[in-house]
């Protein structure tokens, strides 16, 4: 009879050290709640779920850009309307400049009170900012909002120069009949070009705020795409589990069950 070999004790050993290293793994995956930890685990899913947690983390930032961009426009936009209740102060004044019941010395005060408008025209101009840079002097003229995650995936606006110069109001005086008429035309000019600079904030302030709703619905749908491949099912692994502890009982009887016989004869020798 031979004593050397027992290869149900071996089986029973194997089978044991097999399910308490799977118990480990479960174990492990658990408290991370993941199911993949390492490449081993899923390759395949863990080289897709990398890839969406790229998109979802470039369009967080993308969302940020769209957000900062609409406030640069909305303060831009507060400053041309400024601009453009002065410039209609302006027109006011050119149109009662025009009567004839004024004198010279009327309209001389009244043209004083467009050389003020024109100057804080000119003040607003280089004072409207975001974030150190000037909006509406000309300086900057082309913002770009970069919106996606990926390369060149931009909003583009050209930011007009709506100083005095900018809007050709350095022309405007009223200081006699002749030329107060004149400059209600250049002012009618002015408004014009003001109006259709708002109108191109305005039509890319609401692009981005499409964009913005856009990004967040995005943002939504590749984060729950990612939590499906990457997070771990915990009713299922607690499940499995308990499988495995059973399974570890069972092999720890058998692994003892199977080192009596030995011992028995090895007592009748």
């Amino acid at each position: 009879m031979k004593l050397r070999e027992n290869i149900i004790s071996d089986y029973a050993l194997r089978n044991f050290e097999s399910q308490s290293s799977s118990l480990i793994n479960n174990t492990k995956h658990i408290s991370r709640g993941s199911r993949i930890i390492s490449a081993g685990d899923d390759a395949a899913g863990l080289a897709v779920a990398d890839l969406i947690k790229t998109q979802v983390n470039g369009n967080d930032k993308a969302l940020a850009n769209a957000q900062d961009g609409l406030s640069l426009l909305s303060i831009a936009d507060g400053g041309m309307s400024s601009i453009s209740e002065m410039i209609q102060k302006m027109r006011q004044l050119a149109i009662e400049s025009s009567n004839d019941t004024y004198i010279d010395s009327d309209r001389n005060a009244l043209n004083k009170e467009i050389v003020a408008l024109k100057s804080e025209i000119d003040r607003e101009a280089q004072t409207t900012t975001f974030n150190g840079k000037i909006l509406l002097n000309g300086s900057n003229n082309i913002f770009n909002f970069h919106v996606g995650a990926n390369s060149n995936e931009l909003v583009s606006i050209d930011l007009p120069d709506v100083t005095s110069a900018g809007l050709h109001l350095t022309g405007v005086d009223i200081s006699t009949r002749d030329t107060a008429e004149e400059s209600i035309s250049i002012l009618d000019d002015s408004l014009n070009r003001l109006s259709g600079a708002q109108a191109k904030v305005g039509a890319t302030e609401n692009l981005l705020m499409g964009v913005i709703n856009f990004l967040g619905i995005q943002k939504e749908n590749q984060a729950s795409s990612e939590s499906q491949i990457r997070d771990l099912n915990f009713a299922e692994a607690s499940t499995e589990s308990a499988r495995r502890q059973i399974l570890i009982q069972s092999s720890a009887s058998a692994l003892a069950q199977a080192n009596i016989n030995p011992q028995s004869i090895l007592k009748l020798l």
